[in-house]
């Protein structure tokens, strides 16, 4: 993000949910409680890149994420996600970005990349 660099395992959200633009980077099914990638695998070296439309109304994105437990929040109009191996956005302005649920920052860009097989967990 804006020429620093650091490592997700599960997730990227760039923007707020409730208000504007938001894309959301997941390598996995889940966003804490919310089924956001209905259809992602955290090991099919592809991430599952979710955008908000950001006319969006508030009430409609309160409806989606209520849905959104479910994974019934797809197909939206104003939602769209697509399987990638990299995403590179671009916005106006500075958005907030959280990585695995902590609060990263603030950046214009944000280019996002799989690495497949990069971690291994002994359970």
């Amino acid at each position: 993000a804006d020429g620093r660099t650091t490592v997700a395992v599960a997730h990227v959200v760039v923007g707020n949910w409730w208000r504007g633009d938001c894309r959301i980077a997941l390598n996995a099914q889940y966003l804490g409680p919310l089924d956001l990638a209905p259809r992602s695998h955290p090991n099919d070296g592809r991430l599952d890149a979710l955008v908000i439309a950001p006319a969006m109304s508030w009430r409609a994105r309160f409806q989606a994420r209520r849905r959104a437990r479910s994974g019934t929040h797809l197909p939206h109009p104003q939602l769209s996600i697509a399987q990638t191996s990299t995403v590179e956005w671009t916005f106006d302005r500075p958005l907030p970005v959280t990585v695995d649920g902590e609060r990263w920052g603030s950046a214009r860009s944000v280019t996002v990349t799989v690495a497949p097989d990069a971690l291994v967990v002994h359970a």
